[in-house]
């Protein structure tokens, strides 16, 4: 039994995981599969219920898409362009499968053009447009429905509105910064690094805010750097939800020798087999065993 819902919704939320469907093909593998499929398919990108004339009179179309899985998701929005001009008492819908309880729950289309937006469980596993003909009245001539394209997408509200990842070279260490304008569930910062920006090792954690309306600044200190670092920041929320962040380089200009003392503090020029000390153009002072 398929049960029509009430409010079909129009939206304008910003997503961010979405896939999408369009109709240039039908019926074929991975595609919609319309059922009965005579003087139906698809027309010009669009899925039509007649492809020549009207729709057939006390018929029940069902477009039926694949198996999908929303398991991982945490809200499925589901955005369409439909377009139908129908007999009074016929009904044009869309629908979704419930793994729940196995029934289809759905929303009445009929006679609407345009974009409309609905949200499904993640537990919907199948959506069908279904055109129902057995209602009607008058001739079928020129009475039609269509479905353009359907999209699917992952309602992840972000727990952060991240401001900023940058990174600068200090004298002993490099110094990474990043800022939230606006922190909700937020748990910890996870910071990574690679000197080659392939093969990432795990550095540090930092606690986040929590949950936060005002501005807050981070800044962590490196003092194990090479002359080019790569630093890659995650933020992971009290569900154990990451995100990347951004990534940044950074790399030290070159820092010439300019002074060598042996380890009693005398000038020298050269050596072997010893240690010296190396008074760098920094000013930073390095030890090192000379062959």
């Amino acid at each position: 039994m398929k049960l029509l819902l009430i409010t079909l919704l129009i939206s304008t939320t910003l997503f961010s995981q979405t896939f999408r469907e369009d109709f240039t093909t039908v019926n074929g593998a991975g595609d919609y599969q319309i059922s009965p499929n005579s003087n139906t398919g698809s027309h010009s990108g669009e899925m039509c219920y007649n492809l020549v004339g009207g729709y057939t009179n006390n018929v029940y179309y069902e477009a039926v898409s694949p198996i999908y899985d929303f398991s991982s998701w945490s809200e499925v929005m589901v955005q369409f362009k439909v377009v139908s001009s129908l007999r009074n008492g016929d009904v044009f819908a869309i629908f979704y499968l419930d793994a729940v309880d196995n029934n289809w729950y759905g929303w009445n289309l009929s006679n609407l053009n345009g974009t409309y937006t609905v949200t499904m469980p993640i537990t919907a596993i199948q959506i069908s447009f279904d055109l129902n003909t057995f209602g009607g009245a008058g001739g079928t001539s020129s009475r039609y429905a269509h479905v353009d394209w359907i999209e699917f997408t992952n309602n992840i509200s972000l727990p952060i509105t991240f401001l900023s990842f940058t990174g600068e070279t200090m004298e002993r260490y490099n110094v990474l910064r990043w800022s939230t304008a606006s922190e909700m569930n937020n748990d910890y910062f996870t910071l990574y690094k690679s000197y080659n920006g392939v093969d990432w090792d795990y550095i540090d954690e930092t606690p986040g805010q929590g949950n936060s309306s005002v501005r807050y600044d981070y800044t962590w200190r490196d003092y194990n750097w090479e002359d080019e670092t790569y630093y890659k920041l995650y933020q992971t929320d009290y569900n154990g939800v990451s995100e990347e962040l951004g990534i940044v380089f950074l790399k030290r200009k070159e820092d010439k020798v300019i002074k060598v003392y042996n380890i009693i503090g005398q000038e020298m020029d050269w050596c072997a087999n010893c240690v010296v000390l190396e008074l760098m153009e920094s000013g930073n002072v390095r030890k090192r065993y000379r062959e």
